[in-house]
Order: C-alpha cells, then sequence, then structure tokens
C-alpha cells in the first residue's frame, strides 16, 4: 500500500489536506470526509502540481522514463507518481528509469596524484583510466569514474516507500543547492594513497580546507536495492532509492571511515573529519560532503559510516600515522599474502613506485636465494669456498 499525502494550494479552500491511497482508490480529506479519485480529481477547489500534471492515457502497465540531462533526472519522480495517480491499476505499474543516448556525462581530463604509501605524498599523477583500473583492481569489479549521479533502475509498485510526502516533489530548491550538486570536482585538492590490501586506498588533501566547505556528492547510481550495501549510501528517497557507488562513481567513493568521537579524549585514533549532509530535490536524495573542521594538507578524509559497517567486516581505526589497526591481531598475516598481487597489479597499471617496489623484492629475493646457495655449498664443501 502507498498512501501520498498533498497539501491544497487552494488557501481559500475548506480542504488543506488529502491522503489518497493508491491501492484502493480512496482519498481521505480534512475531518474523515473519504471520496474516490475520480472525485478528487474533479474537486477543482484542491489544488496540486501534481493533479495538474499531464494525464496518461495506455492499456500498458510498464513505463519507461529515459531522461537526457540532469533536469530530466530531477523530474522522474513526479513522472513516477504522476503516473500512479493517471492509470486505472496503479499496482500492476513497472518502471524503468534511465539515462538516454543524449545524456552526456562529463569528460574528466584531470589528473590526480597517487602514493602508494599511506604516510607519504604522491609523486606521480595519474589519469582517470588509471584510477578507473586501480580502483577495479583493489576493489575486483568494473569501476567508471564520473561525475553525475544517475537513476539506472527496474523497479514495481510495491517497490516504492508505503509513505509519500508529495508536497516535496515540488519543494523549492536554492540555486546555489543545484550549484553544489553539479559542480565539477577540483582534483588539485585531493590525492589517492594506498593503505592496505584490505582498506585499498583513502583519500587525502592536499591543501587546506576550512570548516563548512562543501567537498562534492556522494556520487554513484540510485537504485532501490543494491547489492553492495558496503559502497552504498543508505538514504531512502520518495523512490526508496539509495546510492550504490561500487560500480560508478566519484572520489567520494575512497573516503575512509573513523569514528565521529572517540569517548577517550586523548584517543591515539583518527576521527571523522567530514560530515554529511542530505539535499532533497524533487524528491530526490542527494548526500553532500562537509568539512566538520579545518583539514590540514596531507590529512586523510574520513567519514562516520555508521555502527552497522563493521558487522560482516574486519574493525579497523586509523592511527597518527595513517596505519591501520586492526581489532584482529592476527589479520595482518592475510594482508601480506594479497599485498604482493596488489603490487603486481598497480605496476601494471602503471604506477611507478608499484613497479620499483617490485624490482626491489625480485632483487632481495634473489640475493637471499643467493646467500642460500652460498651457505649450503659452503657446507658441503667446508674450506673450499674460503
Amino acid at each position: 500500500m502507498v498512501n501520498i499525502t498533498l497539501t491544497n494550494n487552494n488557501k481559500s479552500s475548506s480542504y488543506s489536506k488529502v491522503l489518497i491511497n493508491l491501492k484502493d482508490g480512496t482519498c481521505l480529506l480534512d475531518e474523515g470526509k473519504k471520496i474516490t479519485h475520480a472525485e478528487l480529481m474533479a474537486l477543482r477547489e484542491f489544488q496540486h502540481p501534481l493533479l495538474a500534471e499531464q494525464k496518461i492515457v495506455t492499456n500498458d502497465h510498464l513505463f519507461i522514463y529515459n531522461y537526457d540531462d540532469f533536469n530530466g533526472l530531477l523530474n522522474s519522480v513526479i513522472y513516477v507518481y504522476s503516473v500512479l495517480l493517471n492509470v486505472k491499476d496503479p499496482l500492476a505499474c513497472k518502471f524503468v528509469i534511465a539515462p538516454s543516448n543524449k545524456f552526456l556525462r562529463a569528460k574528466v581530463e584531470d589528473k590526480i596524484n597517487f602514493s602508494l604509501y599511506a604516510n607519504k605524498p604522491g609523486t606521480q599523477l595519474i589519469d582517470i583510466k588509471q584510477l578507473n583500473a586501480v580502483a577495479s583492481t583493489l576493489c575486483k569489479n568494473e569501476f567508471e569514474y564520473a561525475e553525475e549521479i544517475i537513476i539506472d533502475d527496474y523497479f514495481t509498485f510495491n517497490d516504492l516507500p508505503l509513505e509519500v510526502d508529495g508536497d516535496k516533489l515540488f519543494e523549492k530548491v536554492d540555486f546555489d543547492v543545484i550549484k553544489l550538486i553539479t559542480t565539477k570536482t577540483d582534483f588539485a585538492l585531493y590525492e589517492l594513497r594506498y593503505i592496505d590490501p584490505n582498506v585499498g586506498v583513502g583519500l587525502f588533501c592536499k591543501k587546506k580546507i576550512n570548516k563548512g566547505k562543501g567537498l562534492f556528492i556522494y556520487g554513484g547510481v540510485k537504485l532501490i536495492n543494491p547489492q553492495y550495501l558496503g559502497y552504498s549510501y543508505c538514504t531512502e528517497d520518495l523512490l526508496g532509492m539509495h546510492i550504490d557507488a561500487r560500480f560508478y562513481g566519484n572520489l567520494a567513493r575512497f573516503i575512509n571511515h573513523s569514528a565521529c568521537n572517540e569517548l577517550d579524549k586523548n584517543s591515539p585514533y583518527l576521527k571523522a573529519n567530514l560530515i554529511s549532509k542530505i539535499i532533497c530535490i524533487n524528491g530526490i536524495k542527494f548526500i553532500y560532503l562537509d568539512a566538520a573542521r579545518d583539514i590540514m594538507p596531507n590529512e586523510q578524509l574520513l567519514i562516520h559510516y555508521g555502527d552497522e559497517y563493521f558487522v560482516n567486516r574486519p574493525e579497523f581505526k586509523f592511527n597518527a600515522n595513517n596505519k591501520v589497526v586492526y581489532k584482529i591481531n592476527n589479520f595482518w598475516h592475510s594482508l601480506a599474502l594479497h599485498k604482493a598481487p596488489h603490487m603486481q597489479a598497480l605496476g601494471h597499471i602503471g604506477i611507478q613506485a608499484a613497479q620499483k617496489y617490485l624490482l626491489i623484492r625480485i632483487g632481495i629475493i634473489f640475493a637471499l636465494i643467493f646467500s642460500l646457495m652460498l651457505i649450503i655449498l659452503n657446507a658441503s664443501w667446508p674450506g673450499k669456498l674460503n
């Protein structure tokens, strides 16, 4: 059952609100007065922009909404509920929302610094192709960097929230808010650093970021049922969608977790220096990240994921040197086994520090083998090798 609440824009009317039950078509007005959906649509003294949307005439139950740009994306939720208010059988409705072939994704040609060490600044600039390869390798899935948030999903009537505030579909939004969401990320402010095989990489700042400064949105694909909650920001909007950044997203995807505060003020572990803010436009929620305090150069950007994040994951914290401290004491052994394959993969991508690491490692291995052979030969023919 989906209930939509609408506020009457006609201030001279005796009716102020209506609760529309999309399942049975009943509409509940003030003082408990019930009318049918058809009667509400004919009730001229009740005015709301959702009721004035274009009527949908079709015998098909599959509705496909393709948007060409960001403004089109913002109208997608209005389209869904306009359809549900105008069809004979809302319960049978199925929806596909996806970008059209005309949807242009911003071409990112910037480069970002990369470091193989968590406590050392990066010395190599990598392009977006290399960034995608790094993320894909470390997370074992194909990743595509993108500045935009998109909606690309299939869902039915039963997937929608039980209660919907229809007024939020038409709330006025300040232009500055739209600008925050659509502003291109300044790569010169940030760099990526390799942490370890479990955490992957982290995002660090190169220049001072003042308290209260907005950084960027949490980018990704809006989905109703994301499969990988580890990269999802679970804040439902009026379609019940979350933001999934596992396969598609921006720099916010690389921000690691840290607790908001510690009981011990003298705790040696790093605390979160970012906070998230929810921006709702036409019923679509966007997550914007702000600096919780002044952030100095070389600091890692950290945010609190929530206490439930470590339910099925090894719990860890960062010390002052950005070294990961795990709750499981012997977890380092598992990390050591996976570091060499990571270095090989990063070296293949073109990360110069990884290539140097591998050469040194090979040299050490050959030196150890040579030393071992000398020891064996000396033991077999004592005195002959002296």
